[in-house]
């Protein structure tokens, strides 16, 4: 009697945990573009890292099988029989219930490479499948590709490597302030990444010796910060972001000091061997930016893929 008189809310609550864990299996499934995305997010804002949320939602996915799997056809059984939720309500909780053990069962049937297969060589300009023809013509007029070695303020371009310290990614390394500290930054707002093409520095390699030890990650970044401008280029190949101080305006009342003024321009400065060249300029509006942020990933990626384990 008691459990027909809550049916409802028990049905509710039913309804909402499916829904969380197919969120959580969603997010875990495209981790490559989750981890961009809330880091993108939050490191304008804190300094929260999407690694250890990325390590709860696994854990949290990972501890359901039992309750996925095992448990709850029995709950459901007993939901069925004994609670009268309607026949609707039931079926509803049968699609969820069929597609949250549909997702729990793929953790363990699909290795886990295939979730990082997003850094699989590719035109790092291409745009997701899911967008138009229409938008992949668009968004190439905002793209200019080039090799050019002129003008580039090499002296500014290093100091930029010593504003704040890194933290590890999928392969790179990443100051986590999305938007390096315009303090002293000359040239303007920056995206800095270090690509390791030694083993020394290796992101994979490092993440198995530290084994989630904060300590032996903050050696790692204080070993970075102390590199010369040779040791960098003996160890990195590296890429910056630049939004140049001209299309920055003074927001004091946000979080970053300093916003770009939409349209804006965003070179891509690559380091590789030693040498400095601009690879690419982004035209940048306030409709575009998320695509183009999207094609910046995707070009971190293609770098990462060319320059990993050159030693």
């Amino acid at each position: 009697m008691f459990l027909r008189k809550y049916s409802h809310n028990i049905y509710k609550v039913q309804v909402v945990l499916f829904l969380v864990f197919i969120f959580l299996a969603t997010v875990y499934y495209n981790y490559p573009q989750a981890h961009r995305f809330f880091n993108r997010i939050w490191y304008e804002n804190s300094c929260f890292c999407f690694d250890y949320l990325f390590s709860a939602i696994m854990t949290i996915l990972f501890a359901c099988f039992f309750w996925i799997i095992l448990v709850y056809p029995l709950v459901y059984l007993f939901s069925l029989f004994f609670m009268k939720m309607g026949w609707k309500r039931l079926v509803i909780l049968l699609i969820l219930y069929l597609t949250s053990f549909v997702c729990e069962f793929s953790l363990y049937t699909i290795p886990n490479q295939q979730m990082f297969k997003e850094r699989r060589k590719q035109n790092p300009d291409e745009i997701p499948t899911e967008q138009a023809q229409k938008v992949n013509d668009d968004y190439q007029a905002f793209i200019e590709n080039k090799n050019d070695t002129t003008n580039i303020n090499r002296k500014e371009l290093y100091k930029i490597f010593k504003y704040d310290e890194f933290s590890e990614r999928e392969g790179y390394y990443q100051i986590p302030y999305y938007g390096c500290p315009y303090k002293g930054n000359k040239l303007g707002n920056a995206n800095v990444i270090l690509i390791p093409k030694t083993n020394r520095f290796d992101t994979f390699i490092i993440a198995s010796k530290c084994n989630g030890e904060e300590v032996c990650k903050d050696k790692i970044r204080k070993e970075i910060m102390s590199l010369s401008i040779e040791e960098l280029n003996q160890h990195f190949n590296a890429v910056i972001f630049i939004i140049d101080k001209k299309y920055l305006e003074y927001t004091p009342d946000l979080e970053t000091s300093y916003n770009p003024k939409y349209p804006y321009k965003e070179d891509a400065y690559v380091l590789e061997n030693g040498k400095w060249s601009i690879r690419k300029t982004y035209t940048v509006t306030d409709e575009i930016e998320q695509e183009i942020n999207r094609l910046q990933d995707r070009y971190i990626d293609s770098l990462v893929e060319e320059y990993r384990f050159r030693e």
